[in-house]
């Protein structure tokens, strides 16, 4: 039954792309949680998320979504994200494994084409998964971004 159950979760939330050894999340499915004055809008292009300054009181706005629990077929994580709207910013992305393990980096977003971000699995256990974060850290000013793809690779 449990592994019944798994199956109807990959099929409903995750939208399996035609590349071999590629897992695409199905961004207008996914449930994110933002965090206090973050807005996450889903589009058909993907999602437009946008972040307050610090002065808001929120230090480390973001949004944050579950992850399949089995990525162990996986080696890497990749965002792929452009400015929306705003300066060249540094987003940050956090990967939670059940065993309280985490692995994150950052990159600066500089443009309005998007752009690969990867996170290598290497830290985290890869058959327990939790969640992903995304966000910014002490934001001078507010920004958007455009996230069109969120996907697990080998």
């Amino acid at each position: 039954m449990k592994h019944l159950l798994f199956l109807i979760f990959c099929f409903t939330f995750l939208n399996l792309s035609g590349q071999e050894g590629v897992l695409k999340l199905d961004l207008r499915k996914l449930a994110v949680r933002p965090q206090k004055l973050v807005t996450v809008e889903k589009q058909n292009g993907g999602l437009t998320v946008k972040f307050p300054s610090r002065t808001s009181g929120n230090t480390t706005p973001g949004f944050s979504f579950d992850l399949p629990e089995d990525c162990s077929s996986y080696n890497a994580f990749i965002v792929k994200a452009a400015l929306a709207d705003g300066s060249a910013k540094t987003i940050s992305i956090r990967l939670d494994d059940k065993e309280n393990k985490r692995t994150f980096q950052g990159f600066k977003v500089t443009g309005k084409e998007s752009a690969e971000y990867r996170i290598p699995l290497e830290k985290v256990n890869k058959g327990k998964m939790k969640s992903g974060i995304i966000y910014l850290s002490n934001p001078a000013e507010e920004s958007a971004f455009t996230i069109s793809e969120i996907k697990l690779s080998r």
